[in-house]
């Protein structure tokens, strides 16, 4: 599986090098889910650009990692570079309200990324003129040449032009768009540089206000930077918060913000992304029914909410995964920085649906839903790696001892009575997969025994009794399985033996002949 495909990038895009998916506008947005952030956005910047006053046209997108800040830029630059043509594509049909269509051609349309432009080297252009600045990169593209020679002292001198020296450029420009992606980051590469003047980084900051200033008083003339939600996203948090802190009073107190992807649509998004089309909708309809069924049934042994109607608009919307799965890796292990929450999640489903669909002839019972039990990890280095990254390599151990592989705890309860449900269903790995995906990240640990059943009970399969009976037994071999009693008794794993290790150990070093000489002893 080429992983690239999960990894957008607006500067490879914009030099031609992007995978078939980004590159192409109409294969990319047959597989981009228009989210409602996403059409509020882009009504925005044709309205601007097409001369009508908009409230802002200084916009942020500040969210964490996988936010989809970077899909929209790409969203963006596809429609202003493609225009009216390709928004009348019918998987762009829904994009812009029909009042609203571009009325302008051959806008100008300036990319800066933390790759565009090296900090130390610069870029050279066609020309063999040597870019070295952020204001270099904008008057350049939007201007050529002469757009260039404006600031050409400036650029090599790395020192920020003012609002009025770079005003002309946009007015030249007529109609332009400004995206600057992970603007945060190069300014903290931007901090070792020496400028005529203090260093790069803090004439990139000035520069910044200079452009937001600039750009507010030119008719036609959008700029959208993104910004991490936090410092912890960032390669020098240290650093990363004083840079932080000087680009949120530049752009986000002065411009408009705006959310891409909301939580109830990153179902969808996902959805489109792995999956060509889902057409049967009366499938989808009948599989949310089953399980709406079947948590009412058992609604005293599952979480409260999963017995309103909301959860079953959640399943439909989720289909064809189970939502607990993708909510495990987006809330659970996004709350750690280093996962990148709609790119990781699309990865690593993506390498379930692709070891599912090879073991598809080996699967037992109904295949309604994918549940986190479904995930078979010892096929999945891309996710027992994820695991590790996140966590330490000490879960290495976790994992080997407990959760998967032939000598596994969970792996030998099971086996214990193969044609018991927990056997065929190989229940006992799908308990200890789940609770240790529910033990990755940074917020609370592990799951109650009414969320277990929720992430792993499908309809017309094994009972939810035997969810506790696997359980009462993986609790009483596991050596790093832990457990809380108080109030409602809660599980997870984590990398410091529990008490049974120790007890197998002691029981190990008790020889036959020493039970037998102690058995003497005592008659």
């Amino acid at each position: 599986m080429d992983e690239s495909i999960f990894a957008a990038n607006l500067n490879d895009v914009v030099m031609g090098m992007a995978p078939e998916v980004y590159l192409n506008p109409i294969t990319f947005f047959a597989k981009t889910h228009v989210t409602a952030g996403l059409r509020d956005i882009a009504k925005r910047v044709v309205s601007a650009l097409n001369g009508k006053e908009t409230e802002n046209r200084v916009i942020s997108l500040q969210t964490g990692f996988g936010g989809g800040k970077t899909h929209t830029l790409i969203s963006l630059y596809h429609i202003i570079k493609s225009g009216a043509k390709l928004l009348q594509m019918e998987s762009c049909a829904n994009i812009l309200p029909a009042d609203t269509q571009p009325q302008f051609e051959n806008a100008k349309v300036a990319v800066f990324t933390n790759d565009t432009n090296d900090v130390s080297q610069g870029r050279t252009t066609e020309e063999g003129i040597t870019i070295h600045t952020l204001w270099g990169e904008i008057a350049y593209q939007l201007g050529g040449v002469a757009g260039y020679e404006r600031v050409r002292m400036n650029d090599e001198e790395r020192t920020a032009p003012t609002a009025t020296i770079f005003r002309p450029i946009l007015q030249e420009a007529k109609t332009s768009l400004i995206l600057i992606d992970e603007l945060a980051d190069y300014c903290v590469k931007a901090a070792s540089k020496k400028a005529k003047v203090g260093y790069l980084y803090d004439q990139t900051i000035s520069f910044i206000q200079a452009l937001t200033q600039a750009v507010s008083s030119v008719p036609r003339c959008v700029l959208i930077a993104t910004l991490p939600a936090s410092k912890s996203e960032m390669a020098n948090s240290e650093l990363g918060q004083k840079v932080l802190d000087a680009l949120q009073d530049r752009i986000v107190r002065i411009g408009a913000g705006v959310k891409p992807v909301d939580d109830e649509e990153v179902y969808e998004v996902i959805r489109r992304r792995l999956f060509e089309q889902i057409n049967d909708e009366q499938v989808v309809d009948l599989v949310a029914k089953r399980y709406k069924d079947m948590y009412h049934n058992r609604r005293t042994d599952l979480p409260e909410r999963c017995d309103k109607l909301e959860y079953a608009n959640k399943i439909k919307k989720a289909y064809p995964f189970h939502p607990e799965l993708i909510d495990m890796f987006r809330n659970r292990w996004g709350s750690d920085s280093k996962f990148q929450r709609t790119r990781g999640v699309l990865r690593l489903l993506a390498s379930i649906v692709q070891d599912l669909w090879k073991r598809r002839d080996s699967l037992v019972g109904p295949q309604t839903l994918i549940h986190t039990s479904d995930v078979y990890l010892e096929n999945l280095n891309s996710l027992t790696g994820t695991i590790t990254n996140l966590m330490g390599s000490n879960w290495d151990s976790v994992m080997t001892a407990d959760v998967y592989g032939t000598s596994s705890n969970a792996r030998i309860v099971d086996e214990q009575d193969p044609q018991s449900n927990l056997g065929q269903y190989h229940l006992t790995q799908g308990i200890a997969t789940t609770l240790l995906m529910a033990s990755v990240g940074v917020k609370q640990k592990g799951l109650s025994i009414k969320e277990l059943k929720l992430c792993l009970l499908r309809p017309k399969a094994f009972n939810h009794n035997d969810v506790d009976g696997a359980l009462n037994k993986l609790e009483q071999r596991a050596h790093y399985l832990h457990s809380s009693k108080v109030g409602e008794a809660n599980y997870w794993f984590e990398s410091k033996a529990n008490v049974n290790i120790l007890l197998q150990q002691a029981m190990a070093e008790i020889k036959d002949a020493d039970v037998e000489a102690e058995i003497l002893k005592r008659l």
